[in-house]
C-alpha cells in the first residue's frame, strides 16, 4: 500500500493512468453482449439477461460506473483514501450515478485530496457493502447437526460444533435495496442466501464455495448448498461463465471451474440421504444390516428411492445446460482469447489441446486491487504495462494471486535435478522481492497442472451425470409407454362403446390423453438420447485430456506433473502443491500414482502444519510457507483414493497435520482462518496484497470434511499430546 498523497499539484499514476484513455473500454466483461449497468434511473430496476452465447465479449461496463473504470476510481485509489483498495468498489452510491457524475466535474480538476474526501464522503456510503447483503441464518442450519454425534466426545466435537456455529455469522442475503438499485453498487444480482468467505471477502467467491458446499453437506445444510450453487448456475445462464466472484468488477475472470464438482457433492449427498438407513446421517434400523427388511421400511425405502430419483433428475435438468454452457467457455481457443490451447505433434507427443488461464484486462489494473497492479507496472512502456495488467488478472483468475510459479524467471530445480538428497530441495535460502515475481508474471503462458486436473474431473462428472440423466429419462419414458398404452385401450374401448354423446366426448377425450402421452414418450426418448451422446463426448475429451497430461505433463523423472510453458513447449522445474492434484482427478496410471506418492512423502512440501504450497518464500501468498486448505482437501482425497502403496497413511498424515495446526490456532485465539504457515502449526499465513483473513468459509469447510473422516484418529493425537504434557 502506498501513502496518500495531495492532487493538487497532479498525480503522476492517476494521470498516467487516464490521459487518453477511453474509460467505457477499460473493464471488459467475458461471455456477455449485455451491458448489465446503463441506467442512471433509480427507479429502474435491472434484471439478469440470460444467454446461451459461449463466445468471448468486447463489451464493456457502461461508462458511468464510477468503481470499475474512469476518474473517479482512479482518482479515489491513487489518492489511498482507503487502506484497502476493495474498500472503495464494494460502496454503495447515495445518489443516483447521474448526480455523481455531476458533483465530480463540479470539483476543481484534479480535486485535493480535502475536496476528493468530502466528494467521497457525500456521495457513497461510510462502510463497504452497506445496502447490500444482509446477516443471515440459514433456515437449515441446527446447533447440533447429526455429524457431532458421530465425533468422538470431548474437543473434538467441541471444535466442530464451533466450527459448525460460524455458518450463520457468514450468511449473508440479498438486501431489497440492492435490488431496487442495482446501479449504485457492484454486487451481482442473485437469487438466494450466500456463504461469504469473511473479512474483507464480504460476497460469495466461485472456487472457495466447492470447500463451503462440502462443509455445508457435513453439517446436512443441503438446502444452504443448493441455493448458493443456484447462484453460480444462474451466473453462467447470465454471463456464459462464473466470475471470480460476485462483483461486477470480477466480470473479465473466472476462477478454477468447480461447479460440476459442487453439483456432484449434493448429488451424492441426495443418494446417501435416499439409501438404506439414510447415509451418514441417520442410524440403519434393525434388520436392514441383514438384509431382513420390515414391509413398512421396504415401502419407506421404495418412496424414498422414488423421491431421490425425482430430485436427481430435477437438479440434473436444472444443472447440465449451465454446466455444459461453462465447459463450453473454458474450451474457447486462442483464437477466441480463450483457455484452450492446441499443442502440435512432435516427434515424442501427438498434438493435443490443454488450458490455461487467461484474461483480456482491458488494458487497465483490477479495481479492487488498482493501487497494487499500478505500483507494479510503474515505470513500463504502455504495451508492456497493459500485457502485465492482463498477466496479473490471469493470475487471479488461478485462485493463486500471486505465485511464483506463474513468473519468470524459472524457479530453482526440482528434488533429483541435483546431486543433493532431494529433502526439501527447492526452496530459496532466502524470500526475494515479491514485486519480482509480479512484473516478471506469464499466466497465460503457462499450462497449469490442475486447472488441466480439474478438467479432467470435470469431464468425468458431466459424462457420469449425462448418462445417469439419459437413464433417468429412459425410465420416465418407459412410464410414459405405459401411461400412452393405457390411454389408448381407453380411447379403443370408448370407441367400440358408441352409444350417446358422452360416450363420443370419452373417446375425443381418451385420444387426446393418448397424444399427450405419446407425445412425452417421443420427449422423454429425444432428450434421453441427447444426453447419452453427450457422456459420449465427454468421455472422449477426458480420454484425450488423460492423454494429453500424460504426455506432455507427466515426469518421470520427478514422478509427478509439472506446468507447461506451452510456448516454448517445455516443462517448467517449479515444484507446487500443484504437481500432485491429478491423485484428486484420478488422472493417473497405478504405477503413476505410486510414482507420486513416493515423490509427495519426499518433497519437503509436506511438512508440520500441512502441505507448502511451494517451496520458495517469495513473500507471496500463494508461495512457501504458506499452506491453504483447498489444496490440502484435494491432496488428502487424492493421496488416499488413488490405491498406492502408502497413499491411505499419507493422506492420514496431512490431514493430522492439518487438523493439528487449525485446532491449535483456533484453540489459541478463537478464529478459523484463510491460511496458516505450513511450517508453524497454529500460525496463521502471510504475504500477498492483503492482510490475512479470519472467518473463514473454505476453511471450516475442510476442517468439518476432515473431522467426518479422521475424527478418531485425531481425537487419539489429541489424547496423546495431553498424556506427554503438550
Amino acid at each position: 500500500m502506498h501513502a496518500g498523497r495531495g492532487l493538487g499539484g497532479g498525480n503522476t499514476a492517476v494521470n498516467d493512468f487516464v490521459k487518453g484513455e477511453d474509460f467505457a473500454k477499460l473493464f471488459r466483461k467475458r461471455g456477455s453482449d449485455d451491458d448489465d449497468d446503463n441506467s442512471d434511473d433509480d427507479e429502474t430496476t435491472t434484471t439478469a439477461t440470460t444467454t446461451t452465447s459461449t463466445a468471448p465479449s468486447t463489451a464493456s461496463v457502461a461508462a458511468g460506473d464510477p468503481f470499475c473504470s474512469g476518474p473517479i476510481l482512479a482518482a479515489v485509489q491513487a489518492a489511498s483514501l482507503f487502506p484497502d483498495c476493495k474498500t472503495f468498489v464494494d460502496l454503495t452510491l447515495l445518489v443516483t450515478r447521474d448526480e455523481c457524475w455531476r458533483r465530480w466535474h463540479a470539483l476543481p480538476q484534479p480535486p485535493s485530496d480535502e475536496a476528493l474526501r468530502a466528494f467521497v464522503t457525500e456521495t457513497f456510503s461510510a462502510t463497504p457493502g452497506e445496502g447490500q447483503l444482509e446477516p443471515w441464518c440459514p433456515p437449515d442450519h441446527t446447533p447440533s447437526p447429526p455429524l457431532l454425534a458421530q465425533l468422538p466426545n470431548g474437543p473434538v466435537r467441541e471444535w466442530a460444533s464451533a466450527i459448525n456455529l460460524l455458518w450463520p455469522q457468514l450468511g449473508r442475503r440479498p438486501a431489497e435495496a440492492a435490488a431496487r438499485h442495482p446501479e449504485r453498487h457492484t454486487l451481482l444480482p442473485m437469487e438466494h442466501g450466500v456463504i461469504v468467505p469473511g473479512g474483507r471477502f464480504r460476497e460469495a467467491y466461485y472456487w472457495d464455495s466447492l470447500w463451503a458446499v462440502l462443509g455445508l453437506l457435513e453439517c446436512g445444510m443441503v438446502g444452504t448448498a443448493r441455493g448458493l450453487v443456484a447462484n453460480l448456475l444462474a451466473c453462467v445462464r447470465t454471463h456464459g461463465f462464473v466470475p471470480n466472484g460476485l462483483r461486477r468488477y470480477y466480470l473479465n475472470r473466472s476462477q478454477p471451474p468447480m461447479l460440476p464438482q459442487m453439483v456432484a457433492a449434493i448429488l451424492a449427498h441426495l443418494d446417501a440421504q435416499a439409501s438404506p438407513g439414510g447415509g451418514r446421517s441417520r442410524p440403519a434400523p434393525a434388520g436392514w444390516q441383514t438384509g431382513a427388511q420390515p414391509a413398512a421400511a421396504a415401502t419407506a425405502g421404495e418412496d424414498s428411492t422414488a423421491a431421490a430419483r425425482e430430485a436427481a433428475l430435477a437438479l440434473l435438468r436444472e444443472a447440465l445446460p449451465a454446466l455444459d454452457a461453462e465447459y463450453r467457455w473454458w474450451m474457447r481457443g486462442e483464437e477466441e482469447g480463450g483457455s484452450a490451447v492446441r499443442l502440435a505433434a512432435d516427434a515424442e507427443r501427438e498434438a493435443a489441446t490443454l488450458n490455461r488461464y487467461v484474461v483480456d484486462a482491458g488494458g487497465a489494473p483490477r479495481p479492487e486491487s488498482w493501487r497494487e497492479d499500478t505500483a507494479t507496472a510503474a515505470g513500463l512502456p504502455a504495451a508492456r504495462r497493459a500485457a502485465l495488467y492482463d498477466e496479473l488478472a490471469a493470475c487471479a483468475e488461478s485462485g493463486w494471486d500471486f505465485s511464483s510459479r506463474f513468473a519468470a524467471p524459472p524457479p530453482p530445480p526440482l528434488p533429483g535435478d541435483g546431486d543433493g538428497d532431494g529433502e526439501g530441495e527447492g526452496a530459496d535460502a532466502g524470500g526475494e522481492a515479491g514485486a519480482d515475481v509480479l512484473r516478471g508474471l506469464r499466466t497465460s503462458a503457462v499450462v497449469p497442472v490442475e486447472l488441466n486436473a480439474i478438467l479432467y474431473r470435470n469431464e468425468r462428472v458431466l459424462q457420469r451425470m449425462h448418462a445417469r440423466l439419459a437413464k433417468l429419462l429412459g425410465a420416465s419414458a418407459e412410464a410414459a409407454v405405459v401411461d400412452a398404452e393405457v390411454a389408448v385401450e381407453v380411447a379403443a374401448a370408448a370407441g367400440r362403446g358408441g352409444g350417446g354423446d358422452g360416450d363420443g366426448d370419452d373417446a375425443a377425450a381418451a385420444a387426446r390423453a393418448a397424444g399427450v402421452a405419446a407425445g412425452r414418450v417421443a420427449a422423454a426418448a429425444a432428450e434421453a438420447a441427447a444426453a447419452e451422446e453427450a457422456a459420449v463426448r465427454y468421455a472422449r475429451a477426458a480420454k484425450a485430456r488423460w492423454r494429453a497430461m500424460d504426455e506432455w505433463l507427466w515426469s518421470e523423472a520427478h514422478g509427478c506433473w509439472l506446468d507447461l510453458d506451452w510456448r516454448r513447449r517445455a516443462a517448467l522445474p517449479s515444484l507446487s502443491a500443484a504437481c500432485f492434484t491429478p491423485l484428486w482427478a484420478g488422472a493417473h496410471a497405478d504405477e503413476q500414482a505410486a510414482a507420486a506418492v513416493a515423490a509427495l512423502r519426499r518433497s519437503g512440501l509436506v511438512q508440520a502444519g500441512g502441505v507448502a504450497t511451494t517451496l520458495r518464500d517469495t513473500g507471496q501468498q500463494w508461495d512457501g510457507p504458506n499452506a491453504w486448505p483447498p489444496l490440502q482437501q484435494m491432496l488428502i482425497e487424492g493421496a488416499a483414493a488413488c490405491g498406492a502403496e502408502g497413499g491411505a497413511e499419507l493422506a492420514e498424515q496431512i490431514a493430522l497435520a492439518w487438523l493439528r495446526s487449525n485446532h491449535r490456532g483456533w484453540a489459541r485465539d478463537g478464529v478459523m482462518r484463510e491460511k496458516y504457515d505450513a511450517g508453524r502449526p497454529g500460525e496463521s499465513g502471510g504475504g500477498g496484497e492483503y492482510e490475512a483473513q479470519v472467518g473463514f468459509g473454505w476453511t471450516n469447510g475442510v476442517a468439518l470434511w476432515l473431522l467426518r473422516r479422521y475424527g478418531d484418529a485425531f481425537a487419539h493425537t489429541l489424547r496423546d499430546k495431553r498424556s506427554v504434557g503438550d
